[in-house]
């Protein structure tokens, strides 16, 4: 279930909550809801996660590359047993309020048995909340902090596989995300347009591809994705080594 929420929460069922925006939903964001998952069952409460749109990221800073679209990352949150998406407008009010105001404000209503975060989790405005400071709030709602996931001793980010899409190493940003890279697309006189009209940010060259499970060889021209597959209304594009 979706759950779109303001600023002000309404009142919902008990739950183990996680918390961010999940670009990519990669091994790292996995480790937050698989805790989450885990200790919703083992409590017999719902697994919801919260999350913001649009990007804070884009909201502050104006930049619109993202690794997956909401649709592609709503998709994964399901895979992977969330209950709940709640989803919470991203909004000046949102971005200026202090860290104590958003935990009052909206953290506090959302009503929350335990609150799973990352190590490096900050809130409020500035980011100026860190996760020492939510501890103190443990009459609103335990907190279950999850340490740094690395690979090759580098911490996994989203920023990070930005930059391996950058450079079209498929295979490296495969063993990252924890699944093939893939994106939901039409095609257009042999153009593939994303669904959530991000720009691509892999590098331009030619790529292994299957469209709707049809292997394809697919290249990539300054943004421009081009395939000799046919016109297609909806489909998905999985990257393969």
């Amino acid at each position: 279930m979706i759950i779109e929420v303001a600023d002000k929460a309404n009142k919902m069922d008990r739950n183990v909550a996680c918390i961010g925006y999940f670009d990519g939903v990669h091994l790292g964001h996995q480790a937050l809801i698989k805790k989450t998952v885990e200790l919703a069952h083992k409590k017999a409460l719902k697994a919801n996660i919260i999350t913001f749109d649009p990007d804070p990221v884009y909201f502050i800073k104006g930049d619109s590359s993202h690794i997956n679209s909401k649709e592609e990352r709503y998709y994964l949150f399901d895979k992977f047993g969330i209950d709940n998406i709640v989803s919470v407008n991203f909004s000046k009010e949102l971005m200026n309020k202090t860290a104590d105001d958003f935990v009052e404000d909206l953290l506090k209503e959302f009503n929350i048995d335990t609150l799973v975060c990352g190590f490096d989790f900050s809130y409020g405005y500035m980011g100026l909340g860190k996760v020492d400071s939510l501890r103190k709030y443990n009459n609103y709602f335990k907190l279950e902090v999850v340490e740094e996931v690395s690979f090759d001793n580098k911490k996994i980010s989203s920023t990070y596989i930005r930059n391996l899409l950058k450079e079209g190493d498929i295979k490296l940003i495969n063993r990252l995300l924890g699944y093939e890279y893939f994106k939901y697309i039409s095609i257009l006189n042999n153009i593939v347009n994303f669904m959530d009209k991000d720009i691509c940010l892999l590098k331009d060259g030619q790529y292994h591809v299957m469209i709707n499970d049809i292997d394809k060889i697919i290249n990539i021209e300054k943004g421009i994705v081009k395939t000799d597959h046919k016109d297609l209304k909806e489909g998905i594009m999985t990257f393969y080594e």
